[in-house]
């Protein structure tokens, strides 16, 4: 079982790294759904539940995106993981910092 500091690392190369993106989402959602430690606070695994279902929608690619309104690119999923960190951090996760550079 994998520890929210894992998780987190994922969701910060995604960030920081756009070409492996859909790979470190892809093992984030892998790690999520499979389960999560019950010891978590039910609020962290609630969150984690929802980004992970509101990652489904990231496509890369825009020709996939035209086809359905519902997948979003880039620029969102980048807004939607700085989200999911900041209300991790307002329920008490060591979130890291991660600037809009990638720095």
């Amino acid at each position: 079982m994998a520890t929210v500091e894992q998780l987190l690392a994922l969701l910060v190369l995604a960030l920081r790294e756009p070409l492996r993106r859909k790979e470190s989402i892809g093992k984030f959602q892998k790690i999520v759904w499979e389960g999560l430690d019950p010891a978590l606070p039910a609020k962290v695994r609630d969150l984690l539940r929802d980004l992970a279902y509101d990652l489904d929608f990231f496509e890369p690619r825009r020709e996939v995106r035209n086809e359905d309104e519902a997948f979003y690119g880039h620029e969102r999923v980048e807004r939607e993981i700085r989200d999911a960190l900041e209300k991790l951090r307002a329920a008490g996760v060591s979130t890291p910092t991660v600037s809009r550079t990638g720095d």
